[in-house]
């Protein structure tokens, strides 16, 4: 083993794999970057927050669809979708654009419906007979893919068979 001083190499390699130490404390801008982040996510602009209520009392029907606007790849949601009609619907049809449900799998959907189709670039749910006064409440459970990264738009239709009755814009933002 050679002994004396260390070589000019054997320096330069032990120089670069110092540990050197953490600062003190963190940079202002570090926490305040952090603080910000974790209040955005407090107030659910980051995906997790409650629903958001889509309405349009038409006419006919007035309708409401409850979802979250924000979510993040990969989360669980629940959309309730409600129909009052104010006058009898013979064929009552709810259509879900497929824009909205791009990119999600959906779990649930109750109750179930008489008749299932897809037309016009719309799932289109067909119920029983709809009295005025009584109210269609429908629930949707699904989960967003983890590869989507894109925001997911489209209307909810309420038609009796071909008829439109009421419709709403859905836009709910994604986020990895």
């Amino acid at each position: 083993m050679p002994t004396g001083p260390p070589s000019a190499a054997r320096v330069n390699v032990a120089l670069r794999f110092q540990v050197k130490p953490a600062p003190a404390a963190p940079s202002l801008v570090a926490l305040a970057f952090f603080l910000a982040l974790f209040v955005l996510a407090l107030r659910g602009a980051l995906g997790g927050g409650p629903p958001s209520l889509f309405s349009n009392p038409a006419p006919s029907a007035a309708l409401d669809v409850a979802v979250p606007d924000v979510l993040r790849t990969g989360e669980f949601f629940e959309m309730i979708i409600s129909v009052d009609p104010t006058v009898s619907i013979a064929r009552p049809t709810v259509g879900i654009e497929l824009g909205l449900w791009r990119g999600a799998t959906i779990n649930s959907f109750y109750p179930a419906a008489a008749a299932e189709s897809f037309r016009d670039g719309a799932f289109r749910f067909e119920f029983d007979r709809l009295e005025q006064g009584r109210i269609l409440v429908i629930k949707v459970d699904g989960q967003l893919n983890e590869d989507l990264i894109a925001p997911l738009a489209g209307k909810i239709i309420v038609s009796d068979g071909d008829r439109p009755l009421a419709s709403t814009d859905i836009r709910i933002k994604v986020f990895p």
